[in-house]
């Protein structure tokens, strides 16, 4: 009998056990998972408090815990927000804050995943960067690419899988087929208010009024990249706006407005 297969079959052992596995999901022996949701994104995500000095709001506030909450048991809700995270470039005075840098490793650990909810971009406007709207929605399409990549999906047949025509609709063109892919709502991050150019608001956050012009610029140029990856959009700017107290974080309200949009949102996606 060859070495490490199972007596009576001529295959390997990890065969055997592989296809186990995968009868335990055609079975139906999975049902009843919940929908894994992704929530990736800077201070906004994380649920800094205006003004707070580093202080952070509790759960039933800021917007993934509301979205929890509104979403029930059928989900889980995953928070990955990081305070000064980027899309792709080096914060050489913070550190750590490349998004892309992050994604693969925070994909794997949480796998299986139904669905990634990226809202990024706001600290990419800082001048220390010195890009402009539409490279910073370049630097995103990275992000998405990293994200269809990651094989860190649901496979197909297993409890809270996307169907077959679901599952194509989020892969892009040159992509390979049969690889697990999450869905992906890409959400456009409110624009910085106007306000912070009064007073030293804009020193301490470091943004200009470039800042503010490239932050509402980032909308059409994130509309545009979701079509092109066949993804799902949503315009934060539309529901919600920062705190009138720094004009770059949500106030309790505005966390509230975002968590129901986004719910409205994944209610249509996972109709």
């Amino acid at each position: 009998m060859l070495a490490g297969c199972l007596e009576g079959t001529g295959q390997p052992s990890f065969i055997i056990r592989e296809r186990a596995g995968q009868d335990f999901v055609r079975k139906g022996r999975c049902k009843g998972l919940e929908r894994t949701i992704l929530c990736f994104g800077d201070s906004n995500t994380w649920g800094y408090v205006p003004g707070g000095c580093g202080l952070r709001y509790p759960r039933n506030v800021r917007w993934p815990g509301r979205l929890a909450e509104l979403l029930g048991s059928e989900y889980h809700v995953i928070e990955e927000g990081l305070n000064g995270r980027t899309i792709v470039w080096d914060d050489m005075i913070r550190g750590y804050c490349s998004g892309l840098s992050y994604i693969t490793p925070c994909l794997q650990s949480h796998k299986p995943i139904d669905l990634v909810i990226v809202m990024l971009g706001s600290n990419d406007t800082k001048d220390q960067f010195s890009v402009d709207a539409y490279s910073i929605a370049r630097s995103m399409t990275r992000l998405m690419d990293a994200i269809q990549f990651s094989r860190s999906g649901r496979p197909d047949g297993e409890a809270g899988a996307s169907d077959a025509a679901d599952s194509a609709a989020v892969k892009r063109p040159g992509a390979s087929d049969g690889t697990p892919r999450p869905k992906i709502l890409l959400i456009a991050p409110p624009p910085l208010r106007r306000e912070i150019l009064e007073g030293d608001l804009g020193m301490i956050w470091e943004m200009s009024a470039a800042s503010v012009h490239k932050s509402e610029q980032l909308a059409s140029f994130y509309e545009q990249i979701a079509r092109d990856y066949s993804a799902y959009f949503l315009d934060a700017g539309k529901v919600c706006s920062p705190s009138l107290t720094d004009c770059l974080h949500l106030p309790p309200e505005g966390h509230i407005a975002l968590a129901e949009a986004v719910c409205s949102k994944i209610q249509e996606i996972f109709k």
